[in-house]
């Protein structure tokens, strides 16, 4: 006669095997054993950790990213190690869905999966960059989690089969079950289903639960918040004053700009017109004169001067305006156009990056 516990074992090394299937068949041997633990955990499994502590395993990380118009969802970088520590700790996710729905998403053609923040969380986010913000899991995130659920199945049918529990057909005798009911086969699981707090397996992994829920706290949100403000603030001062000081060479270095791009093709020169338009308002309006924001306008200017022959000297002359404005343009176009601008405590206004990604 066959053994239950034994074609769980087989099944769990049967890469083709449901894992939906597996967990199914392995909570008939938790309930049949009387093992609590297994038969709770099973459930969670099948239908979702809403409320209640998770594995180990479904504690991932995943990567911030924020909506380029010219390259869609790219990586939010930034030089400040403050900004970079607290975005470490958003991106500590919980994955709470049941199993079902995760395998449904590691099929999926999508390479990665969108998760959505908190509300004050993604506010704070949005207002920082100014731009949408999401959460990127990869589907190979995803798929391990899948996978870990297997290894559970596996790890716990060779435990029984070494405690000599195997069974015959469906049923299990009464020494069998008083063996399984003598062993504690919880950390199989990677849980303790008796704490609001998830167990881990090294002080370093116990660190980052605490950081995670520290730094997402409405009242350090606020804290974080108002030091990068006073930053910002203190920047947009300095950034200020020295326009006040040098506004007449700046304005003459802008007049220059304008009659180089007469001699553009008309896209190019009608493009060229509006960013410095817009260029000239920023520089002339108080609450205008942000450093990210008028980056980007130089920026704009010189991927221009990029996509038309023959405009070296009002790629210099934009060069020479960046300095100026004391605005370090310190890597190539290309390259810098494929990443986002470094993270600012100020709004990036109608910049590119301040457009909406499709719906």
């Amino acid at each position: 006669m066959s053994s239950l516990v034994l074609e769980l074992k087989a099944d769990a090394l049967d890469p083709s095997a449901s894992v939906l299937n597996l967990l199914r068949k392995a909570l008939v041997v938790a309930k049949k054993l009387g093992v609590q633990e297994f038969q709770t955990w099973i459930e969670l499994e099948l239908a979702g950790y809403n409320g209640t502590p998770i594995p180990e395993y479904r504690s991932i990380r995943g990567q911030l990213r924020a909506w380029n118009l010219y390259h869609g969802w790219q990586p939010i970088v930034t030089d400040n190690r403050d900004i970079e520590n607290f975005l470490e700790s958003v991106c500590n996710c919980s994955i709470r869905q049941s199993i079902s729905e995760l395998v449904a998403l590691s099929d999926s053609e999508n390479n990665e999966l969108r998760i959505q923040l908190p509300f004050q969380e993604e506010s704070f986010l949005v207002n920082t960059v100014g731009t949408s913000v999401k959460i990127g899991i990869s589907r190979a995130s995803i798929q391990a989690i899948v996978e870990a659920a297997r290894d559970v199945i596996l790890r716990w049918a060779l435990k029984l089969e070494e405690d000599g529990i195997t069974g015959e057909g469906m049923t299990f005798s009464r020494e069998e079950k008083q063996i399984a009911a003598n062993h504690d086969y919880t950390r199989f699981i990677q849980i303790n289903l008796e704490q609001t707090q998830m167990q881990n397996s090294s002080s370093e992994s116990r660190a980052n639960a605490e950081t995670f829920n520290t730094d997402l706290g409405g009242a350090n949100i606020a804290n974080f918040a108002n030091k990068i403000q006073d930053n910002g603030q203190q920047v947009a001062s300095n950034f200020s004053q020295n326009i006040n000081q040098n506004v007449d060479e700046i304005m003459k270095t802008i007049a220059s700009l304008r009659e180089m791009a007469q001699e553009f093709p008309e896209v190019q020169r009608e493009e060229a017109m509006v960013h410095l338009d817009d260029l000239q308002e920023d520089i002339s309006t108080p609450e205008k004169q942000k450093p990210q924001r008028i980056k980007t306008r130089i920026v704009a200017l010189l991927t221009i001067a990029g996509l038309v022959a023959g405009t070296a000297d009002f790629a210099n002359n934009v060069l020479e305006l960046s300095e100026k404005l004391r605005i370090p343009i310190n890597i190539s176009v290309p390259q810098m156009m494929q990443n986002l601008p470094t993270l600012s405590p100020h709004q990036l206004g109608n910049s590119p990056l301040s457009d909406q990604p499709p719906h």
